[in-house]
């Protein structure tokens, strides 16, 4: 079977910069992905966010069909958590957005 994706691993904004500026400048059709760590100071350990899940994959499946699932889960999460996990979600979306914009900058800045 013909491998269709392959992972390479670039640490440092110089690095992914000049990766984005070669693909475009080349004109590949490769897609880029980035993985933005989390912020672990902030994180749900796994066991509890995966028992907090769990609960509310159970109820659900008890309460709700159709299109209404992910609403209903993600409210029942953030209850489950006392707003933890709404807070931690926000967090990561402005964390995720400010490295992204870093790299924009950098980019720009060639």
């Amino acid at each position: 079977m013909k491998e269709r994706f392959r992972k390479h691993r670039i640490d440092g904004w110089q690095d992914q910069n000049r990766l984005i500026h070669l693909k475009w400048t080349l004109g590949l059709k490769a897609v880029l992905s980035s993985q933005i760590r989390s912020l672990k100071k902030d994180a749900l350990s796994k066991e509890y966010i995966d028992a907090v899940i769990a609960q509310a994959l159970q109820e659900a499946a008890q309460q709700i069909k159709g299109k209404g699932i992910t609403p209903f889960l993600f409210g029942k999460i953030k209850d489950l958590t006392d707003g933890k996990s709404l807070e931690i979600n926000s967090a990561s979306v402005k964390h995720n957005a400010h490295i992204s914009a870093q790299l924009a900058v950098l980019y720009a800045q060639q």
